[in-house]
C-alpha cells in the first residue's frame, strides 16, 4: 500500500495553493506560477473549492507541507513541495531555481509518489474512548518533569516495561524528528511501519522497536508521581504525564489509561522528482559518512 508509484501518465486538470498566511515570500511565489500557469497551462484550473482539486502545490518549509498533510489527507490528492524553508525532507523541490522546470514535469506527468501514513492515537479511560488525534511524525506519553512507568503491549503481548521521561510511536516520515534525537532508527518513508523508541529509562537501554502497520501499539500509564509543577492553560489541569502527538495536540493523561496506536485509516501522497531527494537530504542535514 505504501510503496514508491510511478504515475507518469497521470495528468492533472485541477490544482490549489497552500501556504501559511504569513509567508510573503510564498505569496510572490504563487502569483508567478498562476501567472505562468496562464501562459504555458491555460487547460490547469486553479480550484475554488478544495475539494475539487488533483494536487496540492505547498509552498514553504516541512512544517507547511505536515499541514498540507493534515488538511488534504483524506483526499486522493497528490501534494508538491517548494521548499521555501529550510533544508527538509518533505519537500518535493528544493531550489527556487527550480521550481517552474520542474512544475513543467510535473504538470506532465513525468513525477513518482511516494505514500505515507499518519498514526491514530485513542485515550481509553475506564473502558471507553475519551480522546482521540492524528499524527504525522509521532504520538509521544510523556512526564516532562519527573518519571512515569508505562506499560508496552504490541499486538496482546506485553514486551517492555519503561521507567523513565516516557516513550513515543514514530511513523517513517516522523523517524527523523522526535524519534532520531531520542537515538531512534531512521527509516526510510515509503515503508509501511510504525517505531517504538523508549525516551530516557532509567533501566539499561532498550532497542527500538519496528513493527508492521497493521499492529495495534497499547501504551498503558500504569504508576506515577502527582507533583502538580505544570499546569495546562486550555484545561486548567495539573500536567504531570501527557499525550502529545507532533508535538501541537496535548492531553492530560492519568494513572490507568490507556493510549492505542494505530496508522490512520488515511494516507497521503508526496510528488518526488529528484532522485534520492530523501538519501539527498539525510547527508546534507547530518552529514551522514
Amino acid at each position: 500500500m505504501w510503496i514508491y508509484k510511478n504515475i507518469m501518465n497521470k495528468i492533472l486538470n485541477k490544482i490549489c495553493f497552500y501556504s501559511r498566511p504569513d509567508n510573503d515570500e510564498a505569496k510572490k511565489w504563487q502569483l508567478k506560477i498562476e501567472s505562468w500557469l496562464t501562459d504555458k497551462y491555460p487547460r490547469i484550473k486553479i480550484a475554488k473549492d478544495e475539494d475539487e482539486t488533483e494536487a496540492v502545490i505547498v509552498l514553504g518549509g516541512d512544517g507547511t507541507i505536515m499541514e498540507a498533510v493534515r488538511r488534504y489527507a483524506k483526499q486522493d490528492v497528490v501534494i508538491l513541495g517548494l521548499n521555501l524553508g529550510q533544508l527538509g525532507f518533505l519537500s518535493s523541490i528544493d531550489s527556487p531555481d527550480d521550481f517552474i522546470p520542474m512544475l513543467d514535469r510535473f504538470l506532465r506527468g513525468d513525477y513518482k509518489t511516494i505514500s505515507g501514513l499518519t498514526i491514530k492515537g485513542d485515550v481509553i479511560r475506564e473502558g471507553k474512548t475519551i480522546f482521540s488525534a492524528d499524527a504525522f511524525n509521532e504520538i509521544v506519553i510523556q512526564s516532562p518533569l519527573g518519571m512515569v512507568e508505562i506499560g508496552v503491549d504490541i499486538g496482546g503481548e506485553e514486551i517492555q516495561k519503561i521507567r523513565g521521561s516516557g516513550v513515543l510511536v514514530s511513523t517513517p516520515f516522523g523517524s527523523t524528528a522526535y524519534n532520531l534525537s531520542a537515538h531512534g532508527p531512521v527509516v526510510v518513508p515509503g515503508i509501511p511501519c510504525l517505531i517504538l523508541t523508549e525516551l530516557f529509562d532509567h533501566s539499561l537501554p532498550t532497542p527500538s522497536v519496528v513493527v508492521p502497520a497493521d499492529e495495534v501499539i497499547d501504551l498503558v500509564v500504569k504508576d506515577f508521581r502527582e507533583r502538580k509543577l505544570l499546569k495546562v492553560t486550555a484545561s486548567d489541569e495539573y500536567a504531570d504525564v501527557l499525550f502529545i502527538a507532533d508535538g501541537i495536540v496535548l492531553f492530560v493523561l492519568k494513572q490507568g489509561d490507556k493510549i492505542q496506536i494505530t496508522h490512520a485509516q488515511s494516507a497521503f501522497r508526496l510528488a518526488e522528482l529528484q532522485p534520492n531527494h530523501f538519501f539527498r537530504s539525510l547527508h546534507n542535514k547530518f552529514e551522514f559518512k
